[in-house]
């Protein structure tokens, strides 16, 4: 039975994961060879899960096995900063803001032993290199159009998160004098906001406001509560949002946007990473996986001018921005 294979697999995992941990209990620096070890562990223990799941097993048969995956090994995956939290959710969601700005940073959190092995490993997974890159192109792209369009009717970032990105747009805001808002349904993720950005930046008109952005499907709402834009654009939270109700915000956004305005849209594409990092060793599995074909599909359905659409990925090609111009 491949579930025995499973069950089996997972011991040996376990096994490998005691004795390394035994190995590099005091190290408090990564030892590159440590570390190879440590990959090839969870690159064997993938190739199981991939069998497993490719072998008819049910959703709910695949969902029992990831919590009792995910039990099992916390004895050492728990001690990992990035690994812990994409497993309990602390503030209460996957992806928020104090993980991705940990994830921005790049380095190890957890200051030694398996703790810190494994957060090396997380940092350098296809999608937080990802996510890195996509921040870098998210200010690349606006920084472009800060330069090309009309923007007196300012930025809206929706589900902000830290705001980052807009600290490297300090030339470009003071030049233009843009008003941005920011909302989030996080009030922490704001707090963390003012303090990064809009303390930084106090010259420029920086409004931060508590709400949800799953509420932002009616257009009349939308331009009634933050106006027209010259650029509405969020940073990851498209990919969270079902395709029913995605629909809806995605062309209540367009409709928001003025006459030569642009709407940023980046989304993930399942073809190129592996998800299994985040759906067995994290439970950081609530992105949907879409492919690029399923992105344009959601963007004629929400009835956007198919040549409007601009797009390019970030520089390791795991993530697509959707630039639409109207």
């Amino acid at each position: 039975m491949l579930d025995d294979k499973l069950s089996q697999s997972k011991g040996e995992f376990m096994e490998g994961l005691r004795s390394f941990s035994n190995q590099v209990r005091v190290d408090q620096m990564i030892d590159h060879d440590q570390f190879l070890h440590l990959k090839s562990l969870c690159d064997e223990m993938k190739s199981c899960i991939r069998a497993y799941e490719g072998n008819g097993s049910t959703e709910q048969e695949v969902q029992l096995a990831r919590e009792a995956f995910r039990a099992d090994t916390d004895e050492w995956f728990g001690k990992s900063y990035f690994a812990h939290r994409a497993r309990t959710w602390p503030r209460g969601y996957p992806g928020d803001f104090e993980t991705l700005e940990a994830i921005y940073h790049g380095y190890p959190v957890s200051k030694e032993g398996v703790g810190l092995y494994i957060d090396a490993y997380f940092l350098t997974r296809e999608l937080a290199i990802a996510i890195r890159e996509r921040r870098a192109k998210l200010e690349q792209i606006l920084k472009d159009y800060m330069h090309k369009i009309d923007m007196s009717c300012g930025i809206l970032n929706i589900a902000c998160g830290s705001s980052r990105e807009l600290l490297a747009l300090f030339d470009e805001l003071s030049h233009h004098e843009v008003p941005i808002k920011c909302i989030d349904l996080d009030k922490d993720a704001l707090h963390y906001t003012q303090n990064l950005v809009a303390s930084k930046l106090e010259h420029i008109d920086i409004e931060l406001e508590q709400y949800n952005a799953l509420r932002m499907i009616d257009v009349k709402r939308n331009i009634e509560q933050f106006g027209m834009k010259s650029i509405i654009y969020s940073a990851g939270f498209f990919d969270y949002v079902h395709d029913k109700h995605l629909i809806k915000l995605l062309q209540a956004l367009y409709s928001q946007v003025v006459e030569g305005g642009v709407l940023i849209i980046p989304f993930k594409d399942c073809q190129t990473y592996d998800p299994l990092d985040y759906q067995w060793f994290a439970q950081w599995h609530y992105f949907l996986l879409r492919t690029e074909q399923e992105h344009r599909a959601l963007l004629e359905a929400a009835q956007i001018p198919t040549a409007s659409i601009k797009s390019v990925r970030e520089e390791s090609g795991k993530i697509i921005f959707y630039i639409i111009e109207k």
